[in-house]
């Protein structure tokens, strides 16, 4: 597995990395801590990478597919709300 330039440190916990995406300093997002073992990480960045996406832009799009099909059953009365 390669380490891009602008990656943090990667760290172990009882078997699984800890991969902190790389920073994009013009997107203006925070960063967020994934924990997945080497196997899954490596397999899920060999298929985004032959999609021509990125890990990150592949759980952005994930996250807001999530949250329509929740919004959607939602406004069907299929699902309670959310607690916020």
């Amino acid at each position: 597995m390669g380490t891009h330039p602008d990656a943090m440190t990667v760290s172990w916990h009882q078997s699984q990395e800890v991969v902190t995406l790389i920073d994009v300093p013009s997107s203006g997002t925070p960063k967020r801590t994934v924990r997945a073992d080497d196997a899954l990480w490596d397999a899920y960045t060999a298929a985004c990478e032959a999609e021509g996406i990125s890990n990150a832009e592949d759980l952005r799009a994930h996250m807001r597919a999530k949250i329509e099909r929740h919004q959607q059953k939602q406004a069907a009365g299929e699902t309670p709300p959310a607690d916020e």
